[in-house]
């Protein structure tokens, strides 16, 4: 799904030309819902390997639920790529609850991430039990779009709290995600500017108080 897998092929030259080791990266990778199937995971896998360049994966996910999927046959075929060192961990993207706990009672390694949409202002994975329940089963919440919508940016709550750190509202809005426990999040920047302030948003840790305000 990106870009026909040439974003692969990219992230494989980069690594080749830069003679990055292998060790040092966490690579993710993931299955477009039209290849489910057993054999085709197994073959998407396969794939995804050769245009990197790479021996192995350390995440795999489903990319997206579709209605009718043979869950048990696509965990069948996860659970292999696992074995045969193709990949470290498995994980899903957009599940829902109780999508996420039929995985996660089919998966014969403990389950990494659940990949949704989650912010400030898009709390829907919070409200529909998603972000509890990966709370309690040791299973890392990834939100994306962290800062994807205009109300990030013009929330007056925000810009005070932005305003009296001396930091931007993206990186409030980034912090907000990652003080809480077992969320991590996957900003998009094509800019090198915001790209190091979403790196910095890391270091910052609110307090109760600026967590009640924007709750």
């Amino acid at each position: 799904m990106y870009a026909g897998g040439h974003a692969e092929e990219l992230l494989g030259k980069v690594i080749r030309e830069q003679h990055i080791p292998r060790e040092v990266l966490f690579i993710t990778s993931k299955i477009s819902p039209e290849h489910l199937r057993y054999q085709d995971i197994i073959n998407s896998c396969e794939n995804s390997l050769r245009r990197l360049g790479i021996d192995y994966l350390d995440l795999y996910l489903i990319h997206w639920p579709v209605a009718g999927m043979n869950l048990e046959d696509a965990f069948r075929a996860l659970n292999k790529l696992v074995k045969d060192g193709k990949t470290r961990y498995l994980g899903v993207s957009n599940f829902n609850l109780k999508l996420l706990k039929k995985s996660v009672s089919l998966c014969e390694t403990p389950r990494l991430t659940n990949q949704v949409p989650y912010s400030l202002v898009d709390r829907k994975y919070a409200n529909n039990g998603v972000l509890e329940y990966c709370q309690h089963n040791d299973i890392l919440l990834t939100a994306y779009s962290p800062v994807k919508h205009r109300k990030v940016k013009n929330n007056k709550i925000i810009q005070e709290i932005a305003r009296s750190r001396g930091v931007t509202p993206m990186q409030i809005a980034i912090a907000w995600l990652t003080t809480q426990p077992r969320v991590i999040t996957i900003p998009t920047s094509f800019n090198p500017q915001h790209q190091a302030e979403n790196l910095q948003a890391a270091d910052i840790v609110l307090s109760a108080e600026e967590i009640a305000l924007l709750m």
